[in-house]
């Protein structure tokens, strides 16, 4: 049974097992309002650790292939690779299969169409293969329809450095071929995507003030820089970061303040330790408010994310 399916009340609303393993059978329906219930349920239950990893990645492969809303398509998709697939025992597996669905709903999408651009970046964003992405790169087997355009262009690009495909020159060649603002913020988010040590330091350095960046390019490093599957390269800098925050009204001012605290946020590392520091940090007297007001957010996340895991043990 699936509750307030077309969201008429306030209430918090989630399937229970049964439902959930019932979903994939039913959710390929006509009523586009059903479907977003559907899946608002879910991210629901998947917020509340009521709903687990395998049963989402269930869902999302028995829907993505019928799905005829861009909108769905481009919400439902990067959920799934920012908070489903980073908490799955077997990430590898998970992005395997989002790539796999973003695929089959890529193959029959209409040439041109807003649906098949929301398929074809969840496909990159999932990508594994460097074969692949150097090919959609070079403009081949890429589907009849689809141009890779500066931003979808600089997607692939952000997907290749995190592989650790791309060089700091092979980043700075192709910002200098197009040195524009959208340019520079992925040209950013990119640097701090590869997965090496100087990468994480050169992301760190923008963070405490000691390199500049602009506003839209902070956000974007931290994004890059904190990637699920680099913990070996992060890790050092959790402790880093909760003993930094009490300096960061000297270095950033504003909205920014509150945009970088929460970018740098280590939201990947899921460790028990990791929350304690953060409440720890929470509990310290003379934190500026707005720092403080991220971090309980961050922190909530973070504590959601860890009960998903502890509920859904492999």
């Amino acid at each position: 049974m699936l509750l307030d399916p077309y969201e008429d009340t306030w209430a918090l609303c989630f399937p229970d097992p049964t439902t959930m393993a019932l979903l994939p059978r039913l959710v390929v329906t006509d009523d586009a309002l059903l479907r977003a219930g559907i899946w608002n349920n879910v991210r629901t239950g998947f917020h509340n650790a009521a709903v687990g990893t395998d049963a989402v990645l269930d869902l999302l492969e028995a829907a993505v292939p019928h799905e005829d809303s861009d909108d769905a398509l481009s919400t439902v998709l990067p959920w799934a690779l920012t908070k489903v697939a980073p908490l799955a025992h077997d990430r590898d597996g998970a992005l395997g299969r989002i790539h796999l669905a973003s695929l089959a709903r890529l193959a029959t999408a209409e040439a041109g169409s807003t649906v098949q651009l929301a398929a074809f970046r969840g496909a990159v964003g999932s990508a594994a293969s460097v074969d692949t992405l150097t090919a959609w790169l070079a403009g081949d087997e890429l589907p009849t329809g689809l141009e890779l355009d500066p931003d979808l262009r600089w997607l692939v690009l952000v997907q290749l450095s995190a592989l650790g495909s791309l060089s700091e020159a092979d980043l700075r060649a192709e910002l200098a071929g197009a040195p524009t603002n959208k340019a520079r913020v992925e040209f950013a988010r990119a640097m701090a995507s590869r997965p090496s040590a100087d990468a994480k330091a050169w992301a760190w350095q923008r963070f405490t003030g000691a390199a500049e960046a602009t506003n839209y390019e902070l956000e974007a490093i931290g994004a890059g820089m904190w990637r699920t599957g680099q913990e070996h390269l992060t890790e050092e800098y959790v402790e880093r970061y909760f003993a930094t925050l009490g300096e960061l009204p000297g270095v950033h001012a504003g909205w920014v303040l509150g945009q970088v605290a929460s970018a740098f946020f280590p939201m990947t590392s899921l460790s028990r330790s990791t929350l304690a520091r953060a409440n720890a940090a929470l509990a310290t007297s003379g934190l500026d408010a707005t720092v403080r007001r991220r971090l309980v957010d961050d922190t909530d996340e973070l504590s959601r994310r860890l009960a998903v895991v502890a509920a859904y043990p492999s």
